[in-house]
């Protein structure tokens, strides 16, 4: 039996397979997962899995969400249990490999200014004789590649069946919803962590991003969405939801990241013994100040912190949910319900931002066609738009 692959019935003389990198998030794989295997099916091409992971996120969390068991039932696949370099030097015994590396710089030696223009720089590399099938290897990730691709390939579903391939191994691992049955389920993502804005007892604010030290007359400047603004959304959208049963779900990774981030970084913000004391005062019951307005709010569970446990809550709480509130800090759910979201029955996203300008085409910068994504301004809540949203989640 051959280690590397299955045999394929397929005629297929060009193949394709996406690179895995440990190093990113699980949910930019995805991502780049969704554009690349859209590019190599619209190409003609056939699939080969490269199993993926993720030593960023968990290594766990692929396991979890049964996205190489999706792949290893199908009929090709590169065997997962082979090293990652031990796969790459066996795919060159069987197959002539061709990478394409998605860089802007790569796009600029190669000359190429369009999808038009990638398409026969990828055609041509495909049709140069061979006595071994061709195998084409996709990775990396840039913008302007997955805004051409997105944008000049129409695709409403998801590549791959993986929402019937996530309960598929809810059944293999069971996993307990933070929900209530028979209810509006509300799930609030409140990324702080490696992007979290802290005041200090000095008057001033650090951000975690680029850790900085900043005044106060610079906030306009930081893409940032404070646990307060989430909490005001919430509670305009449940004044309009009552009397049904609503049920809602607050995940964050919390602020222990942050402020470890800070103390590593003290002698650069120069901080003296002083500041870095009342800064471990503040951080003290910080967390608890932030989030503890939710605890006032009926029928709602948090999940605060970073693990392993608290990330799989997260995951199986978005794929559950009927309304997700995400800020400007991120879009890794959007990138997760890229994949998994129902298509008949997708979930609202509500994407919180203080910017000056108009985001209502949010989605569509990344490519998004299949998910309703709705940009709320907290500079300038509009309260109709809400009572909108809030009679759809009634009628779901």
């Amino acid at each position: 039996m051959n280690l590397l692959f299955s045999k394929s019935k397929s005629k297929e003389k060009v193949y394709f397979t996406i690179d895995s990198n440990p190093e990113i998030g699980f949910t930019d794989h995805l991502y780049k997962f969704n554009t690349y295997y859209k590019l190599g099916k619209y190409l003609g091409f056939v699939y080969l899995h490269t199993p993926a992971c993720s030593k960023r996120s968990s290594k766990k969390i692929f396991k979890f969400i049964g996205f190489n068991r999706y792949f290893n039932n199908g009929e090709s696949i590169i065997c997962s249990r082979l090293s990652k370099r031990m796969r790459i030097l066996l795919s060159f015994c069987k197959y002539k490999n061709i990478f394409i590396r998605f860089h802007d710089n790569e796009a600029s030696k190669l000359s190429l200014a369009s999808f038009d223009d990638l398409i026969r720089y990828i055609r041509t590399l495909t049709s140069r004789n061979s006595r071994r099938p061709h195998l084409v290897r996709f990775s990396g990730r840039t913008l302007n590649y997955y805004k051409w691709i997105h944008s000049n390939i129409k695709c409403t579903d998801p590549p791959a069946d993986l929402r019937t391939s996530y309960f598929n191994s809810r059944k293999l691992y069971p996993w307990k919803s933070k929900f209530q049955d028979n209810s509006i389920k509300i799930l609030i993502h409140i990324r702080q962590g490696d992007t979290a804005l802290i005041p200090t007892p000095w008057g001033k604010y650090i951000t975690a991003k680029k850790i900085r030290e900043i005044e106060s007359t610079h906030l306009s400047e930081i893409r940032y969405t404070k646990p307060n603004d989430y909490f005001r959304i919430l509670n305009l959208i449940i004044d309009e939801i009552r009397p049904r049963k609503y049920s809602i779900v607050v995940c964050s990774d919390g602020y222990k990241r942050t402020f470890k981030k800070i103390y590593k970084e003290k002698r650069r913000l120069n901080l003296t013994k002083n500041k870095v004391k009342q800064l471990k005062q503040l951080e003290f019951d910080f967390e608890d100040k932030m989030f503890c307005q939710f605890n006032g709010v009926s029928n709602c569970v948090s999940v605060i912190g970073e693990s392993d446990s608290n990330l799989f809550d997260l995951i199986h709480s978005a794929i559950l949910a009927d309304l997700i509130i995400i800020g400007d800090q991120q879009s890794m759910l959007v990138k997760l319900m890229v994949n998994y979201a129902d298509n008949l029955n997708p979930p609202i996203i509500v994407h919180l931002h203080n910017r000056k300008e108009n985001l209502r085409n949010y989605g569509r910068t990344m490519g998004v066609t299949n998910l309703k994504i709705i940009s709320i301004n907290m500079n300038n809540i509009d309260k109709i738009l809400l009572k909108q949203i809030a009679k759809e989640l009634i009628n779901k």
